[in-house]
């Protein structure tokens, strides 16, 4: 689904990027969105905070990324609107 789309059945403003529109609906309309949102932000802080990198919060912060990208994914291939079915 267009980015344009998700904006208008939101009823985001136009200067909201695509990952923030993502964010939103991930945050909004998914079980556990926000807790998912909340664990990447926490572990990116926790890992670019440090002098150096930390192999297993890097692997934790890869899993989270790839969860909130398994929920973007289900939101640009829905073509009749995933936040109806939510």
């Amino acid at each position: 689904m267009e980015i344009r789309k998700l904006k208008e059945l939101t009823n985001l403003p136009d200067n909201k990027s695509a990952k923030e529109v993502y964010n939103h609906i991930v945050g909004v309309y998914f079980p556990g969105g926000n807790e998912i949102l909340d664990i990447c932000e926490r572990l990116h802080k926790a890992q670019h905070g440090r002098s150096h990198k930390d192999p297993m919060l890097q692997d934790l912060l890869d899993m989270a990324l790839k969860a909130r990208g398994q929920m973007v994914e289900a939101i640009q291939k829905s073509e009749d609107g995933i936040l109806a079915r939510i």
